[in-house]
């Protein structure tokens, strides 16, 4: 390769490398614009400004649509969540960005006791090429959390002896709670709570638990 060929070679690397961070500036702002927008004007004009010309030149259309659903979720546009679940539930995404849209809807369809889309999401966690964690997870929230199952007790226990993680120990001993709340059994309940409490030491965590444990089971029946 001769200099002039070396020349233009470093001219193109530096152009492409300039464009990268003018690209990534350019989206980092706009995405500032679209959660002022939609903290101060709300979804309709959030969306509008999604579908402008910018924003079809700062994102694919399924990234688009993700950020629709969250902010409709958000919003409480539940018919519009919906919609955009079933439309993207039918779109090619990357490997972890349909891990994390189905962890999103699975969530949300805890949050709405919404059994059938909450199968379809722990399923759709399930498929071959996904880390069996993930499926694991999924399987947990869905059994747990729509269907009210406690068949879950001896895994959790067993996870919470050997996670380091006080944030993750502290949710396996709440799971395990819960459980024992289906179960009738006030006291192993509690035990867990306690022990729950007691691990992560997060006061948002530890008033929520300490709530119930005084004897407001609502956390515990939603």
């Amino acid at each position: 390769m001769n200099t002039q060929e070396i020349i233009i070679l470093m001219l193109l690397i530096a152009f492409g490398t300039a464009y990268n961070l003018y690209r990534h500036y350019s989206q980092r702002q706009f995405e500032e614009e679209l959660n002022e927008t939609l903290k101060t004007r709300g979804y309709d004009a959030f969306v509008e400004m999604l579908e402008g010309r910018k924003g079809r030149r700062c994102y694919p259309r399924y990234t688009a649509d993700l950020k629709k659903m969250d902010a409709a979720i958000h919003c409480e546009r539940h018919e519009e969540a919906r919609e955009l679940i079933l439309k993207l539930n039918q779109s090619a995404m990357s490997s972890r960005d349909y891990v994390n849209y189905n962890m999103a809807v699975l969530s949300y369809a805890v949050s709405r006791r919404d059994t059938a889309m909450g199968e379809t999401a722990c399923r759709a966690l399930g498929r071959r090429g996904i880390s069996q964690k993930y499926f694991r997870e999924a399987e947990q929230v869905y059994d747990i959390y729509l269907l009210r199952k406690s068949n879950h007790i001896e895994e959790l226990r067993a996870f919470a002896a050997k996670i380091k993680n006080p944030s993750s120990r502290a949710m396996a001993y709440y799971r395990i709670a819960r459980q024992y709340y289906y179960m009738e059994d006030k006291e192993q309940c509690r035990t867990y709570l306690t022990m729950s409490k007691h691990v992560f030491p997060d006061r948002t965590w530890r008033s929520v638990i300490q709530n119930i444990l005084d004897g407001d089971y609502s956390e515990m029946d939603s």
